[in-house]
């Protein structure tokens, strides 16, 4: 039931990672996640986990990476999400071909 997280996905098939970050509960975010897998118009990340040979409860890993402070101003946090999200990505190399996030955020 975290707030303003940063967390990894990591497919452990492939071993192929995404970043992402969350404002509301991470426990909903990690349940929007399960249903986009199914849904065509999802972000890449829970496309990747509706290929042949994955089955989402086995092969998607969540790891929380970091968390902000709670006593901030809303504005200050969402941007800070953006730009800690960003500082994951190029950090641990998540950008397509590499992994699965597909840009950078802009801040």
């Amino acid at each position: 039931k975290s707030v303003n997280v940063i967390y990894l996905l990591e497919c452990n098939l492939h071993h192929i990672q995404y970043i992402g970050k969350s404002e509301t509960p991470f426990n909903i975010r990690l349940n929007n996640h399960r249903k986009d897998v199914k849904n065509p118009n999802s972000i890449p990340a829970c496309k990747h986990f509706n290929e042949q040979g994955h089955i989402y409860e086995r092969d998607a890993k969540f790891i929380l990476i970091e968390q902000l402070r709670k006593d901030l101003n809303k504005e200050w946090q969402s941007a800070t999400l953006k730009r800690r999200k960003n500082f994951w990505i190029n950090k641990l190399k998540t950008l397509y071909p590499n992994g699965l996030n597909q840009e950078l955020n802009q801040v």
